[in-house]
């Protein structure tokens, strides 16, 4: 069943596509739709007018792209409908500022908004375990159980027994690493989500995930033992 499409609250954000943009609609009208299906057009006439600043169009794209950015965001976070509403909201703002040129096909554009609410779905996640560690640490446990949790959440399942210097390390390596490999490091160990569920939510293969994952253990590893050497050195 279709969703009911709320009003697209923009408010506060201020467009300054100018020139810039009508350069690029200019450039985008010269390109050649001979190939093109009636979806690839009206995907490359929406977004080609939405870098030029055109806010109608922008409000058009919304409306014929809500329900696809509400299943990318219901898949990628798991949210409820109001939850995932607020994730398109995001998304939407998200494209107003990051839209740099047209998208000439339905599947290239697809493809680029599932990118797009997988990232903005993921800040909401994080943002969500932060606000949970806050409230937990002011608040106190109740229970050892969620004790327990409390550490995981903070620590990491895999890492939670490693003292407070190895802790600062790890999180200087991950703060260091490029953000895709960060990311993955954060969706297996902090989330906890299946290799399958990550593979999902970036488009790799279940294999990949878990060769890239090995991967980037195997150089914290490496690090590891590089950082005690140093540190055993007189």
């Amino acid at each position: 069943m279709p969703h009911p499409i709320p009003q697209l609250d923009l408010t506060g954000t201020v467009v300054l596509q100018g020139l810039l943009g009508e350069h690029r609609l200019k450039e985008s009208s010269e390109m050649s739709h001979d190939t093109h299906t009636d979806a690839d057009r009206t995907a490359v006439q929406l977004t080609s007018r939405i870098v030029a600043g055109d806010q109608a169009a922008l409000a058009a794209f919304y409306h014929r792209y809500f329900e696809v950015m509400y299943r990318f965001a219901h898949k990628a976070s798991g949210f409820d409908e109001s939850r995932c509403m607020d994730v398109v909201q995001d998304t939407m703002l998200r494209i107003l500022k990051s839209m740099r040129r047209p998208i000439d096909t339905e599947i290239a554009l697809h493809a680029w908004l599932r990118t797009v609410v997988y990232s903005v779905a993921f800040d909401h996640l994080k943002s969500d375990r932060r606000r949970t560690i806050r409230e937990h640490r002011y608040s106190g446990p109740s229970s050892p159980a969620e004790t327990t949790a409390i550490t995981n959440l903070e620590d990491g399942d895999s890492i939670a027994d490693q003292d407070a210097g190895r802790m600062d390390w790890l999180r200087e390596e991950l703060a260091n690493m490029v953000e895709e490999q960060s990311r993955l490091v954060e969706m297996r160990f902090r989330f906890n989500w299946t290799l399958q569920r990550i593979g999902q939510s970036l488009g790799l293969s279940h294999g990949a995930v878990d060769g890239r994952l090995q991967r980037i253990l195997q150089k914290l590893r490496d690090r590891a033992a590089d950082a005690a050497d140093e540190e055993g050195r007189p």
